[in-house]
């Protein structure tokens, strides 16, 4: 009788791997030094005890794979369903942007790689390599599993579990060269190191004084759960997400009548589905407040759903790492995260130090973090510098993302270039057009950031 215990399993041995981590990070001195997250000590726990070393466990890549896959939309909707905290402003726009350059310069260094080992060492390379770079250190390991699923069908073999791979090493960037980064940035500009706090390197809290409440329930408790009613409106969003890429494959099915092009379309629209899920949720939130029933979601709830899916995520992704593909492709993996976590350590010293903005060190430590790892990532490198959040570096990261999300888009669909080059007959006019759309965009990005930086050397001056 199959009562569906390899799911409950599955989730019930992630959750025993973060207490575990957590538990570990209280008695490890390298872990509070580099402040490396739980997640990211459970998922390489899971990795560790898995089939590629002890063997204590089987782990399926692709039914880990498909738990980083849902818990990725799962995240992006509850983010999409909290409501804003007010308008932007020029710090938040200006970190939107800088944070878009980065996509951009990390995309066009995977494909300029990519392009350089097709044309002389690599011809078989899947054109769509060197994006993966930006998927799994500026996008996040749901991202980079998502898309590289979708390409697998189109020959790309075993393309999710390399997203995760460079995402692992994102985080490995975020947490070794990150600390020692900020760590460089004060005893070079401040001449001091920072103490951390003790909860904040041991991880857990004693002192529950002053600390956040996790939500409110807006419901009531005899009728239904607060928690369960927002998990519920997630869950609603997601469903509609779900029917409105079925009615889009449909509609795609009628009018595209080639066979290649109509399956590139459609796995690349199941592998994007985080960004029509954040569409569906903003268009809900905005249904609900328009019938002004926006008391109904609470930012507490939602954000410890998202959360919550992250570390799940994070651990999962990780753990469904295989061994064996990363040695396949180990030269030219190490090559590409070499390169684009130089360049992009050196562009946010440049760009940050000439733009002005204020609280230079806490935003390079922000935005580098969210570069390599995730928001939450970004946020925790900021904590060493910045304990209390008394700056708004912070929430200007925060709503930097919200901002740098629409402007990320074309760096994301970018990919559909080097696809469709795929079936012609000069597939590297694509490729090279994938190069220089990248840098075109980038630079403008960059111009617009000039703009927006002028306030802030007004200031200075």
């Amino acid at each position: 009788m199959d009562t569906g215990w390899e799911f409950l399993l599955d989730m019930c041995t992630i959750g025993s791997l973060l207490l575990l981590a957590t538990f570990i990070r209280t008695r490890i001195r390298f872990l509070q030094k580099f402040m490396v997250p739980n997640n990211i000590v459970a998922g390489f726990l899971l990795l560790f005890i898995g089939g590629e070393f002890l063997g204590f466990i089987h782990i399926s890549s692709d039914r880990y794979g498909s738990y980083v896959y849902h818990l990725l939309a799962i995240m992006f909707i509850a983010m999409a369903l909290r409501k804003g905290g007010g308008t932007s402003s020029r710090p938040m726009v200006a970190t939107g942007i800088i944070l878009t350059i980065g996509y951009g310069l990390q995309a066009f260094i995977g494909m300029l790689i990519t392009f350089v080992a097709i044309l002389f060492f690599k011809p078989d390379l899947f054109p769509t390599f060197g994006h993966f770079l930006v998927l799994g250190f500026g996008q996040g390991p749901g991202q980079a599993f998502a898309l590289g699923k979708s390409w697998e069908p189109l020959g790309f073999e075993n393309a999710g579990n390399i997203g995760l791979t460079f995402a692992a090493i994102g985080y490995l960037w975020a947490c070794t060269f990150g600390v020692w980064l900020v760590y460089w940035n004060e005893n070079r500009y401040k001449g001091k190191k920072q103490n951390i706090p003790e909860e904040e390197r041991i991880g857990i809290v004693r002192d529950m004084d002053g600390q956040p409440e996790a939500g409110r329930l807006v419901t009531a408790t005899s009728a239904i759960d607060g928690l369960t009613f927002q998990i519920a409106l997630v869950g609603l969003v997601y469903l509609a997400t779900y029917g409105l890429l079925t009615g889009i494959e449909h509609f795609l099915k009628v009018v595209v009548h080639k066979e290649a092009a109509f399956l590139q379309l459609k796995n690349t629209m199941w592998g994007l589905h985080f960004i029509f899920a954040t569409i569906m949720a903003i268009l809900f939130r905005k249904l609900i407040i328009q019938f002004q029933w926006s008391h109904i979601m609470d930012n507490g709830l939602l954000t410890r759903i998202s959360g919550t899916s992250l570390d799940f995520m994070v651990t999962a992704a990780i753990g469904a790492i295989s061994i064996s593909i990363f040695r396949q492709y180990i030269t030219l993996i190490l090559v590409i995260t070499t390169a684009g976590g130089i360049a992009t350590i050196l562009f946010l010293v440049l760009i940050i130090k000439q733009s002005a903005m204020p609280h230079m060190n806490e935003r390079i430590a922000s935005i580098y973090g969210t570069l390599t790892g995730t928001l939450s990532t970004g946020l925790t490198l900021t904590r060493i510098v910045d304990p209390q959040f008394k700056t708004p570096v912070a929430q200007d990261l925060v709503f930097g993302c919200g901002i740098a999300f629409p402007m990320a888009v074309p760096v994301i669909l970018s990919v559909m270039i080097p696809l469709a080059g795929m079936t012609t007959p000069n597939p590297g006019y694509y490729y090279l057009g994938t190069v220089l759309f990248l840098g075109l965009y980038t630079l403008g990005l960059y111009i617009a950031l000039r703009y927006v930086s002028k306030g802030f050397h007004t200031k200075t001056s």
